[in-house]
């Protein structure tokens, strides 16, 4: 079975992400680049990280072809993005990072398994 890479739109990104059955990964590399951040630094950082849990899946994007990319399972997304801090990275996507650390675990939860009941408002 393929995985298709999935487009969730995030204020003027998107992000992107890859179902498999129950579980959705997000494609950290793409998140990186939103945030003007090295994702090969934030692979290694997550390597040492008990509670992240990362793979490396081969998926087809919307060009058809084939890439092997690097995901983060929803749940460690939101924590991955708690240990970035706002005051290093560049200042004009600071308000991006913080932007992302709020919401984006919920936008894509809900994208996937719809509206959660009670869901803090933003």
């Amino acid at each position: 079975m393929k995985n298709s890479i999935i487009e969730v739109p995030f204020y003027a990104d998107s992000i992107q992400a890859v179902r498999q059955e129950s579980v959705v990964w997000v494609i950290l590399k793409r998140v990186c680049e939103a945030l003007g951040i090295d994702d090969r630094s934030q692979r290694e950082k997550l390597k040492s990280k008990p509670w992240a849990v990362g793979v490396l899946i081969t998926s087809t994007a919307p060009d058809g072809k084939d890439y092997e990319t690097f995901c983060l399972d929803l749940d460690s997304f939101p924590m991955w993005l708690a240990t970035i801090e706002p005051n290093r990275v560049k200042p004009e996507v600071r308000f991006k990072l913080i932007a992302y650390q709020r919401e984006c675990g919920r936008v894509l939860r809900d994208h996937f398994f719809g509206a959660s009941v009670g869901a803090p408002a933003t």
